[in-house]
């Protein structure tokens, strides 16, 4: 009995590192999709306050993009992305996601007119 435990002990742990020991199968010649994002929240009308470049060592660059709502609420996005779209004084309604950190869009309210 001790040697049929023995055995199956020994056939499970090859089992379970066989496979770690194998060649990576990723193909690093093609980019990886962008992910989607799961959760997308909606915030104003309101105004962008500031965008700022934060390029830290160790992580990719991102914009921090500060956003103040009509009622007063400061929201801040990490945006990671090639450019942040969204300039200081866009005045409009922002739609974000917090996974991946991104502005999907901002959409720009037209000038009132009186």
């Amino acid at each position: 009995m001790k040697n049929c435990s023995t055995f199956l002990s020994k056939v499970l742990v090859l089992v379970c590192l066989l496979p770690g020991l194998g060649k990576a199968a990723i193909d690093s010649s093609r980019p990886l999709p962008a992910r989607e994002p799961r959760w997308v929240f909606v915030a104003g009308p309101g105004t962008v306050v500031s965008v700022r470049f934060r390029d830290i060592p160790f992580i990719k660059p991102q914009y921090v993009v500060k956003f103040k709502t009509d009622s007063g609420e400061l929201i801040e996005i990490f945006h990671h992305g090639a450019s942040a779209p969204v300039v200081p004084g866009m005045r409009g309604t922002l739609v974000y996601s917090t996974h991946p950190d991104k502005v999907v869009t901002f959409h720009t309210l037209a000038a009132a007119t009186d």
